[in-house]
């Protein structure tokens, strides 16, 4: 990380510094608490057959949620600000919903507690940091039903894809 930062520092200019910082805002912590955080690195090591068992999943529920950021980004002269920031916020949510969908299927509760914890933390830049309030407040039981049917669909894939391999 020190290399990125030095990196940055040295070889990009002020204003895109700035935008790479935000973006990778919750990478950055992310590392820090797997660098730093003692209690942190046993209960990450603690479920780390559960990343490698939701991984597949994890990349669709990834792909959907990039995808939908797109499609909002596409549209910001169609409609304000704030709207705008409420639907990433809900995408967010909507995000960490499929993660811990797929996990909750596939691994223990508490794993797929851990892996919500961890794709709300890589999904966030500096300019969610608000979105708490937001999701708790607007982001509607649909958000939570979507991400529950897509994580059955892909589970159902995947056992689909599991059998037929067998054959």
């Amino acid at each position: 990380m020190e290399c990125v930062r030095q990196y940055l520092k040295e070889c990009v200019n002020a204003r895109q510094r700035k935008i790479i910082e935000n973006e990778v805002y919750g990478a950055q912590k992310l590392y820090e608490f797997l660098c730093y955080d003692q209690a942190f690195q046993r209960e990450f090591l603690r479920h780390k057959s559960c990343f490698q068992l939701v991984h597949p999943e994890w990349d669709l529920c990834s792909n959907q949620f990039i995808g939908v950021l797109k499609d909002e980004m596409s549209r910001t002269t169609k409609q304000s600000i704030n709207v705008q920031y409420i639907h990433f916020c809900c995408a967010r949510y909507a995000y960490e919903n499929c993660v811990y969908s797929s996990a909750r299927f596939i691994c223990k509760p508490d794993s797929a507690m851990f892996l919500r914890r961890i794709a709300k933390l890589l999904s966030t830049d500096k300019h969610f940091l608000n979105c708490d309030k937001i999701e708790n407040e607007l982001c509607s039981d649909a958000i939570r039903q979507l991400a529950s049917s897509i994580a059955v669909y892909v589970t159902f894939l995947t056992s689909l894809a599991i059998l037929m391999l067998e054959r």
